[in-house]
């Protein structure tokens, strides 16, 4: 069912976190005015609920996820699978994301709990307000990390429709996706009308959650009369969320206790537990931190002189939190606003916004403050920064805001696959050598999504080369000739095209666009006067299927000259299978 953009009545932003997720919505007739939180999540009053989910040992049954997983999963007589972390298989950095059981896909794992999270959600919704009968008329906007590929973005959507959240055949504009530094870019905005941010102002997202940290900046562009966004450095994400803290909390206790044989992993996790619930939201470097020991072990630990046991409490200096726990992840964080500062070279930079769970540490915001107040004019901890995703997203359902520019995070080019005594040339007028990366548009580059990039390739032959998209991932120089894996294949193109080449023109033209977009490249050729065009390609991993074409202006004998090459496609495809191999 479609609706119109104008009858929508509630939009709701999806915060799928990689340890949490959460979920904010507003009422379309409110606008800006209010923007609401779920939170209250099955047992209790929280702001998210665990992303994760239990399934029937052997099977794909889902019996339950979010909190009620997570209890029925410790149960001693439990013996299914508790599935969590599934969103680090999205992310193409991580090499070993963890293991997903009973043959489960992660669009399976993810569209299971993204349909029992909306259907939490719009219950909730129509308790709270029985005036929302119709779930037709409810808007979604989905968000993603800055790093993950079009392929991740995509198996998100396809989950999403999946999960009944939407239909396939809705309007586009029913589900949203937006990155995640974007939508908190959004909220830290609207919450900080004081800064004064205007056309031309940039400001920095340090995003700091539970996995991952996510920075990105941005430039208000209001050249065309409405407020948007321009990308302006590579925006960055790593691994190093408030999840470290805890593994390094553990790695601490295992070697203060080590010496106690009833010191058991159980235990272990209980004070583990009691630091992330007491001591890592409010450590300032200020004070020592005391744990309580669990029972069983108190009773015959030795009181050793020094050894910060104080009755049955572990005593743990400021110090030593700071230089074994918090410090060496902090310094990561510090590491990439550092890096995202060199991108940005001697333009200033207006304001820095924390958010995040882990941004509300008072550790990290104090130390980015101290090592960065001479460069910022204004660093700023957002209100509600742990919902600031959520909530950005909500604002972007409401107003999508547009990314006048962005900062590609990979090399593009292509490669031709020549055709017998073919003589190929190219805008300078050179002939490529056999197997040649042909650079169109590199990493780290601005692109504008309006801009068309055109390239020029011109041939002696009736035979047209056929066209092949490939990525390069690294930060080395560009290999003038590479093969998999070095280069990353995107798609390959038909270009086996209706026409039939004029004697007056020795060598004809081909005029070959390319539009790099947020979950797209879109491919356009213009050849002999006549304009095709290619299915949207989203750059994704796995086997790649040849691109087809359709032409702007239909011409009657569009499959009649496609059948004398498919040898050359079957040729390629085999070719690129057998090097990955």
């Amino acid at each position: 069912m479609t609706v119109d953009e104008n009858d929508y009545t509630l939009v709701i932003g999806i915060d799928f976190g990689t340890t949490f997720s959460g979920c904010s919505y507003a009422y379309v007739q409110d606008g800006f005015m209010e923007v609401k939180d779920i939170t209250y999540w099955q047992i209790g009053h929280s702001s998210k609920v665990p992303t994760q989910s239990l399934y029937k040992k052997n099977t794909k049954e889902l019996l339950s996820w979010g909190y009620l997983a997570i209890n029925k999963a410790k149960e001693p007589s439990n013996k299914d699978d508790l599935v969590n972390r599934v969103k680090l298989w999205l992310d193409r950095t991580i090499k070993h994301p963890p293991t997903l059981p009973n043959g489960l896909t992660p669009t399976d794992v993810i569209s299971d709990y993204l349909k029992e999270l909306n259907n939490y959600v719009v219950e909730r919704l129509k308790w709270k307000d029985t005036s929302l009968e119709d779930a037709s008329k409810f808007k979604y906007c989905l968000t993603v990390p800055i790093m993950w590929s079009e392929e991740s973005k995509g198996i998100m959507r396809n989950a999403a429709i999946q999960a009944g959240i939407v239909k396939q055949d809705d309007s586009p504009e029913k589900l949203l996706i937006v990155e995640e530094s974007e939508a908190a870019a959004l909220w830290c905005e609207h919450t900080s009308p004081e800064l004064n941010l205007q056309n031309g102002s940039r400001y920095m997202i340090c995003d700091a959650g539970g996995d991952t940290v996510d920075l990105a900046v941005f430039e208000i562009d209001e050249t065309s009369g409405t407020r948007n966004m321009r990308e302006v450095t590579m925006g960055s994400g790593s691994s190093c969320g408030s999840t470290l803290l805890d593994y390094r909390m553990e790695e601490l206790l295992k070697k203060r206790l080590s010496r106690f044989s009833n010191v058991d992993r159980y235990k272990v996790a209980l004070m583990v537990q009691q630091f992330v619930d007491t001591v890592k939201p409010i450590f300032d470097n200020e004070n020592d931190s005391l744990l309580d020991i669990p029972p069983g072990i108190e009773g015959i630990i030795p009181h050793v002189p020094g050894d910060g046991i104080k009755g049955d409490k572990l005593w743990i200096s400021t110090t030593e939190m700071r230089e074994e726990v918090f410090e060496p992840v902090v310094q990561q964080v510090l590491d990439m606003i550092e890096k995202q500062l060199v991108q940005l070279g001697d333009r200033n930079l207006d304001a820095m916004f924390i958010a995040g769970g882990f941004g509300q540490s008072p550790y990290l915001f104090g130390r980015i403050k101290d090592t960065f107040k001479d460069r910022v004019k204004s660093i700023v901890l957002t209100p509600k920064g742990d919902m600031a995703v959520m909530r950005g997203a909500v604002l972007f359902g409401l107003k999508p805001r547009v990314i006048t520019q962005r900062i590609l995070r990979r090399t593009y080019g292509i490669k031709f696959s020549i055709p017998p005594e073919s003589d190929i040339k190219q805008d300078n007028n050179t002939s490529p050598n056999k197997d040649e990366f042909h650079v169109c548009v590199k990493k780290g580059e601005p692109i504008d999504e309006e801009i068309w990039i055109k390239k020029r390739i011109s041939w002696s032959k009736a035979d047209l080369p056929i066209i092949s998209l490939y990525a390069y991932d690294g930060d080395d120089p560009i290999p003038q000739y590479g093969e998999p894996p070095e280069l990353e294949l995107v798609a390959m193109f038909d270009t086996q095209f209706p026409i039939e080449t004029r004697k007056k023109k020795e060598r004809p033209v081909l005029n070959l666009h390319m539009q790099f977009c947020l979950d797209k490249i879109r491919i356009k050729i213009n050849v002999l006067d006549r304009e095709f065009e290619y299915s949207p390609v989203e750059d994704i991993t796995g086997e790649k299927e040849t691109i087809r074409y359709a032409e702007i202006s239909s011409h009657p004998d569009v499959e009649k000259r496609r059948h004398h090459v498919l040898k050359w496609l079957k040729k390629i495809k085999a070719e690129h299978i057998k090097r990955k191999q």
